[in-house]
């Protein structure tokens, strides 16, 4: 009489072992990319907030000069509720603040997930860039 075993062997468990392996080397790239991706989204959100804390600024004092100071802008000048994780992977400032223009920029924290991604720009006269190759060069290679 042949006794008959069930269950699996051990090398039908390492070939489950490797194809599992495999199968999530290929999808954790894809996705770090969307986590990037999203934060990226929420700094341009963020920056669109700021903005419209400028044009809000600008609409009671007729400038936009002193709106946030020159450099860092101020946590409570965001009027985005959820900007936590923006806050967290980018830097926000705000430059050339006049009586008639304004240029804000997101760029990538050091050390954070975001670093290397490039910076995002919004001017006043709503101009969108975004340095996507992270090279920090003047230019901006895509709009958002």
């Amino acid at each position: 009489m042949i006794r008959q075993t069930q269950g699996y062997t051990m090398i039908e468990l390492m070939i489950t072992v490797v194809i599992v392996a495999i199968l999530a080397s290929m999808a954790f790239p894809t996705y770090q990319d969307s986590v990037a991706n999203s934060r990226r989204a929420r700094a341009m959100a963020t920056l669109e907030s700021i903005a419209a804390g400028m044009e809000r600024f600008y609409v009671s004092s007729g400038t936009y000069a002193g709106a946030t100071g020159e450099g860092d802008v101020p946590e409570d000048f965001i009027y985005n509720l959820e900007t936590e994780d923006a806050a967290e992977h980018y830097l926000f400032t705000a430059t050339d603040l006049n009586d008639r223009r304004y240029n804000l920029f997101a760029t990538p924290r050091e050390g954070s997930t975001q670093e290397g991604t490039g910076g995002l720009t919004l001017t006043s006269t709503g101009i969108r860039g975004w340095d996507e190759d992270g090279d920090g060069g003047n230019g901006y290679e895509t709009t958002w």
